[in-house]
């Protein structure tokens, strides 16, 4: 059986993206219903375990655009909100169910949000590597 994965990573990753509906070396968006929930995960699951550049980020974006999700290769889910109401709301939730937003950078690698000195977001600091309106869960 011929193999178009360069690696067995890619292999992996290329199997269950299939399942999920999308065809192998596809780099365009993918739409799912709500019923697709478990395809959704799958994807999501697959490129935070198979990522490793930033080729590999995902952006999710709901129907209702409250938030926007991206997975990095850092091993990092960004969460950009619609409103400083909605950050407060995830915080919390999060919170609650044993997610505290981090106090420590992943790797040496990553840029230092805002956030994370406990200074005020500025329109110019996503230039800067901040994430306006927004937050990191590892």
């Amino acid at each position: 059986m011929a193999s178009t994965s360069r690696s067995c990573n890619e292999g992996v990753r290329d199997v269950v993206l299939r399942g999920a509906g999308i065809p192998d070396g596809w780099a365009g968006a993918v739409r799912y219903e709500r019923h697709e929930e478990n395809k959704l995960i799958a994807t999501l699951f697959t490129f935070m375990a198979f990522g490793w550049c930033v080729d590999d980020d995902l952006f999710f974006i709901p129907d209702h655009a409250r938030q926007i999700l991206q997975t990095d290769h850092h091993d990092v889910i960004h969460v950009i909100c619609q409103s400083e109401k909605r950050v407060k709301e995830l915080v919390q939730q999060m919170t609650t169910e044993g997610y505290a937003l981090p106090t420590e950078l992943p790797d040496w690698t990553f840029k230092r949000p805002v956030w994370m000195d406990g200074v005020a977001t500025k329109p110019d600091d996503a230039a800067e590597g901040g994430t306006p309106g927004g937050f990191l869960v590892s």
